[in-house]
């Protein structure tokens, strides 16, 4: 039966009578270690402290503070010493009541707190009354004798109005307030008996940035006491984002950083590029089904590891969903394939899990794909210039902050792929190589497109079918050893029956027509006399005026106007055939695009 992951923390104090079976079974990442080195330094460190767990959305920071709590509740060393407290601050910024989000929470951390530990009133009354003295002083205006007046910058003006507004200035509750939560703090440790009160903070990156920002100064400004140790879930970025709506990007760049390790005094940050992925995802694959009842095979666990790390990267969270609709579309292909077609092998399974990566990570590049599923393709994904071409890419760019490192992860995917379809080791995928991979497209519906064949190849054998190599055998030939074919800079694209339009860059550059009475017409969109100058400043030896010729204005099919001389180059020596070829490329190249690779 297959199973699917859902998207929760680890609970490990459900378990915590057998901790460390648990641990053992749940901590496939290999963070069980940093848990207990954690745990043992918030028992062991001078106080008022806060430790920031960091790192982005999904990489398993509540889990780590879950394991963390755990430790502190069950080990001998640290078991009994400690007042603990869990805090969800997402519970508080929704249904937009975040407008004074740092004092909301610290009233809820007031009523869990008596709640938890039973205590009198009296502190927690005397909390909640500084704190709403506080918001009251954080008002931007009261309205005295129908004028509206902002309390903050008259008291600024002068001092001495205070007594006559009712009004405090701010670092005076902020005092206060500090005064009250350290009794607050001594009595509810006296009441549990431990040595200090440990607050876990959590889903801070799910707040807004700006207002993750006010907590965190609230936290250090009111809460910041002796005896009292904070843990929290917090993603760095999110507070640099939050730091730059409010304060400007130059302060954010100038001080962002300085601002962070003033309220962190731990910064700790989950060791995702450290963790055991290997072990995770084969955990996951086969608790999950989707690798069938024989499980992994040791040699295929460092595929899966490096295809996972290279597109959707380390993310537990993000290799969870991969997952799910892996065994999902396993459900989808198993149920389209016939019996006929045999069972679904390994390698079926890997590339199939390939394919989801690249969608998952890339949507842009996996719509391109689907469109245009061809071996061809695929390994032209590990060329820059042809990534920059594919249709909606700068969507992805603008999403990167690293778009170097994101070609380059484009790129190892696409060889770790290619070489996983290259079953003979050739260096080049053949028909039935890739057979294998459009099957599974299909099977899946992940494609709708019907032949796989590259395009050039669908052209060449519609110019067969017209006779093409019964009348120019020659050309077609050095045509297939040219850079027109093996180039990844030239795509083509089959319009109907009777041609195929040549793109380069983006750019229609002209395009191939055949008809029964003419098997073969190159056309190339340009003027000849522009055409011969360029030709002629790369080459010396050749004049184009023996193999392109400019085109009647009636020729109405195709797009170009001037034509490649196919009879000539039909009857040339078969190197010289394929190095016109080529000149020919490279003309059109430095005509539309001088200064990139024609590789």
């Amino acid at each position: 039966m297959n199973k699917y992951f859902r998207d929760k923390p680890i609970d490990f104090e459900a378990h915590s009578r057998n901790l460390s079976e648990k641990v053992e079974q749940f901590d496939r990442l290999g963070i069980a270690n940093y848990a207990i080195a954690l745990s043992e330094f918030i028992q062991e460190c001078s106080t008022p402290m806060t430790i920031g767990i960091q790192g982005d959305w999904g990489i398993g920071k509540t889990s780590t503070l879950n394991l963390i709590k755990a430790y502190l509740t069950t080990r001998k060393r640290t078991q009994g010493k400690n007042a603990i407290i869990w805090f969800n601050t997402w519970h508080y910024s929704m249904f937009n009541q975040d407008e004074f989000l740092g004092a909301a929470v610290i009233n809820g951390l007031l009523d869990i707190i008596k709640e938890q530990f039973d205590l009198k009133e009296g502190a927690i009354n005397q909390g909640k009354a500084a704190i709403g003295r506080v918001l009251k002083s954080m008002a931007g205006s009261i309205t005295i004798a129908g004028v509206s007046i902002n309390p903050t910058k008259v008291l600024e003006a002068d001092p001495s109005f205070e007594d006559k507004l009712g009004f405090t200035n701010l670092a005076t509750h902020m005092l206060t307030f500090r005064q009250t939560f350290q009794k607050i703090v001594d009595q509810a440790l006296e009441k549990q008996g431990g040595e200090r009160l440990v607050i876990f903070v959590d889903d801070l990156d799910r707040v807004k940035p700006v207002k993750a920002l006010e907590l965190l100064e609230s936290l250090k400004n009111f809460l910041d006491v002796e005896r009292c140790v904070f843990v929290l879930a917090v993603d760095y970025e999110v507070v640099q984002i939050g730091m730059a709506d409010k304060l400007g990007q130059d302060i954010q760049k100038s001080s962002g950083k300085s601002f962070f390790d003033k309220i962190i005094q731990l910064p700790f940050t989950m060791p995702s590029s450290s963790y055991s992925l290997d072990n995770y995802i084969e955990s996951l694959l086969e608790e999950s089904g989707f690798v069938g009842a024989r499980g992994i095979k040791h040699e295929h666990k460092q595929f899966y590891a490096e295809i996972t790390a290279t597109s959707v990267g380390r993310n537990p969270r993000s290799i969870k969903r991969v997952i799910n609709y892996a065994v999902l579309l396993e459900k989808i292909r198993s149920m389209n394939a016939k019996l006929s077609e045999g069972k679904v092998t390994m390698q079926d399974r890997m590339i199939l899990y390939s394919l989801i990566c690249m969608q998952v990570a890339w949507p842009e590049v996996f719509d391109h794909f689907v469109r245009n599923p061809s071996a061809s393709v695929m390994q032209k994904l590990e060329d820059w210039e042809y990534l920059d071409s594919i249709p909606n890419i700068s969507k992805l760019y603008a999403r990167t902050i690293d778009v170097t490192q994101l070609k380059s992860n484009i790129s190892s995917y696409a060889d770790l792929l290619f070489e996983l379809v290259d079953e003979d080791h050739s260096g080049a995928i053949g028909k039935e190589e890739f057979e294998r991979v459009f099957k599974i497209m299909k099977l899946t519906r992940l494609t709708a497109i019907d032949d796989y064949r590259d395009s050039i190849e669908i052209i060449i054998d519609k110019i067969n079918n017209n006779g093409g190599n019964d009348r120019f055998p020659n050309f077609i030939n050095s045509f297939k050893n040219s850079r027109w074919k093996t180039s990844k800079i030239v795509d083509y694209k089959t319009s109907g029956s009777r041609y195929a339009t040549i793109v380069m860059s983006r750019k229609q550059v002209g395009s191939i027509v055949t008809t029964q009475r003419n098997p073969i017409l190159f056309r190339i969109d340009a003027q000849l006399d522009d055409f011969l100058n360029h030709f002629g400043k790369k080459n010396d030896n050749l004049s184009a005026n023996d193999w392109v010729y400019e085109l009647p204005t009636a020729n109405q099919i195709g797009f170009g106007d001037i034509a490649i001389n196919i009879e000539k180059l039909e009857n040339a020596d078969h190197k010289v055939a394929i190095n016109v070829l080529n000149m020919i490329l490279e003309t059109i190249h430095d005509m539309y695009k001088p200064n990139s690779n024609i590789s």
